[in-house]
């Protein structure tokens, strides 16, 4: 489903507030599966500061993936503006696969994702960028379908959102090196000229 052509739609997206450090144990059936680490003590203040940020808002509603981090972090946003919280699947981070990687090759595979040069690429058991585009297309679709109205606020990953939103915006390759810091809220709108991203500028000496 996409957004009518006819009416500007506001999505105010982030990235989730810091997480605890991602710890990996063994599965008893052997088969690995990633993390789903909640919020650290910072990442909560983080995102009640940006839900006093984003007062006044007036959302439509919060939108989350499946991920803890994302839905802790869109519930204490929703708390604070009184609106609810929708879980969409397809939203959750991009899988990277399991490792162990060479020297810089997760982040060669990220970057031919981001900027459209190779999009069949992927690490084992991990998924391919035409994978992450296709659901992050459908999913951000979607959402700007309901959020009409009134804006809607989108809880998110650094990958996915950033492959995502580069391949709606057509300008993947301008957000290389410009990583979502956590809980850091920008516009992205959709009208009768297609997708636009305000994408945040991050602070000097930060680091991701």
């Amino acid at each position: 489903m996409q957004p009518r052509l006819d009416m500007e739609t506001l999505l105010i997206c982030l990235r989730h507030a810091e997480q605890e450090t991602p710890i990996w144990e063994p599965q008893a059936d052997g088969v690995p599966r990633e993390p789903d680490p909640p919020l650290s003590k910072k990442g909560c203040q983080q995102a009640e500061a940006v839900a006093r940020t984003l007062h006044g808002t007036r959302p439509c509603q919060v939108f989350v993936s499946s991920a803890a981090r994302s839905q802790q972090t869109g519930e204490i946003i929703a708390s604070h503006l009184g609106v609810g919280v929708e879980v969409v699947p397809d939203l959750v981070e991009a899988s990277m696969g399991f490792g162990p990687w060479a020297p810089g090759q997760r982040g060669d595979v990220l970057e031919s994702w981001i900027t459209g040069s190779d999009l069949n690429a992927q690490l084992p058991a991990g998924e391919a960028g035409l994978q992450v585009k296709a659901r992050m297309e459908r999913a951000l679709g979607a959402i700007a379908s309901q959020c009409q109205d009134a804006p809607g606020i989108v809880v998110g990953h650094v990958a996915s959102l950033t492959v995502g939103i580069g391949s709606l915006c057509q300008n993947g390759p301008t957000l290389l090196g410009r990583p979502l810091e956590h809980a850091t809220p920008f516009e992205f709108r959709h009208g009768h000229e297609g997708w636009h991203v305000e994408w945040p500028v991050p602070e000097v000496g930060s680091h991701d």
